[in-house]
């Protein structure tokens, strides 16, 4: 697998990388803290999927590619990353059987973990001018009804806390969300802008 830094073109710095190990093969990333290249001090958090392999010092095509895009729309000048599942897996396919096999082995472990994610998101969300919608599509494999419901959550989350300006990103699609009614992902689309996010757009 290459290894991917982070374009200094575009990132100033990684400011924080909160991870936890879980177990010899399981790791956790809470969040991910990126200042841009820029002197602006507002920040935005994307919600993604989870982790891949991006950490303080190594970055992942996915993260360069928001990194960019960010930049490019010059309104921020820190980027954080989280996501609906906080768990580093490359290949989403096998997300599923990775959160299946800590939930039987030891759920209170998967429960604590799931609350600090919640309890990350709900700090950097006070602090950010703009939240976005960027998790895609349930993954192949994956409990789709567990899926619905974390999404769900995310969603119902935001608007206790009070953040109403929840968008998702623009792409070259004509359809603004996917066809299954999800946010993006940021992988693997061209990348126009952001739009308020509204449950039928």
């Amino acid at each position: 697998m290459p290894v991917y830094k982070y374009k200094p073109e575009f990132v100033s710095k990684v400011i924080e990388c909160k991870t936890e190990r879980l177990t010899d093969s399981i790791e956790a990333r809470y969040c991910l803290s990126i200042k841009l290249n820029n002197t602006l001090d507002s920040s935005y958090v994307f919600i993604m999927l989870n982790p891949s392999i991006a950490g303080r010092d190594v970055s992942d095509l996915t993260i360069n590619k928001l990194c960019k895009f960010s930049h490019s729309l010059n309104e921020v000048g820190t980027i954080h990353i989280a996501n609906l599942y906080p768990f580093y897996e490359t290949n989403s396919m096998l997300l599923s059987s990775l959160i299946k096999n800590l939930q039987n082995e030891n759920k209170n472990l998967f429960d604590e973990v799931m609350a600090t994610n919640r309890q990350v998101l709900s700090s950097l969300v006070k602090d950010s001018k703009k939240v976005v919608l960027a998790w895609g599509d349930c993954p192949d494999l994956f409990d789709r009804q567990f899926h619905i419901k974390q999404c769900h959550d995310f969603k119902l989350f935001l608007k206790e806390a009070s953040q109403n300006q929840v968008y998702v990103i623009k792409t070259h699609f004509e359809r603004l969300l996917t066809v299954k009614n999800s946010p993006r992902h940021p992988s693997r689309p061209m990348l126009k802008g952001l739009v308020p996010y509204k449950e039928s757009s």
